[in-house]
């Protein structure tokens, strides 16, 4: 009996010294959204075209302040495991109100995304291949690329709009981009 008590206590001793050097892992998914980015479309002249560069949006991500802020000082930059873009939206800043012309994203017939940094050339990101021949103030182009882009976004970044027109247009269109990423931190 005295042998039983004995084990029992031993392989708790044991298990209690082993346990203590155990790390535990932390790990959170942080959403975000950045502040509207201010760009424009150009006039549409060419409807013949299947791609046309359409806006260069240049925006500066500091994925260390953003981590800090967002986990109290608990993570910061060394403990970033992925990051990722989960969506862009567009916006006219001024769009016209009259719905019978094209001076809105109805001039669009198809959109893509891409990311460039000073790590990276052109990374295909999202793409919208029917946008809906209707008025439209607004639209998200949907993002494709699911891989991690952790080295590409902790710093200055261009986001790349092409497309394709299906009609001409009058004017510049005044713009506004969100971009939403998912950034995974870890110990």
């Amino acid at each position: 009996m005295k042998s039983i008590y004995l084990f029992i206590f031993v392989s708790l001793l044991v298990s209690l010294i082993l346990s203590c050097g155990t790390k535990e892992s932390i790990q959170r998914d942080i959403n975000i959204e950045t502040d509207s980015i201010s760009f424009n479309f150009p006039v549409v002249t060419d409807t013949i075209s299947t791609s046309q560069n359409l806006a260069s949006i240049s925006t500066t991500v500091s994925l260390d302040n953003i981590i800090k802020t967002q986990t109290n000082e608990q993570f910061s930059i060394a403990d970033l495991r992925a990051a990722h873009i989960i969506g862009f939206k567009i916006k006219l800043s001024k769009p016209d109100t009259s719905q019978t012309n094209y001076n809105n994203l109805r001039v669009y017939s198809a959109l893509a995304l891409g990311l460039s940094s000073a790590t990276a050339n052109a990374i295909p990101v999202g793409v919208l291949n029917n946008n809906p021949d209707l008025y439209s103030t607004g639209l998200s182009i949907p993002v494709t690329n699911t891989g991690d882009l952790k080295s590409n976004l902790n710093s200055s970044v261009t986001y790349l709009i092409t497309g394709e027109a299906r009609r001409k247009n009058t004017k510049v269109m005044a713009a506004k981009a969100v971009i939403q990423y998912q950034i995974t931190v870890g110990r």
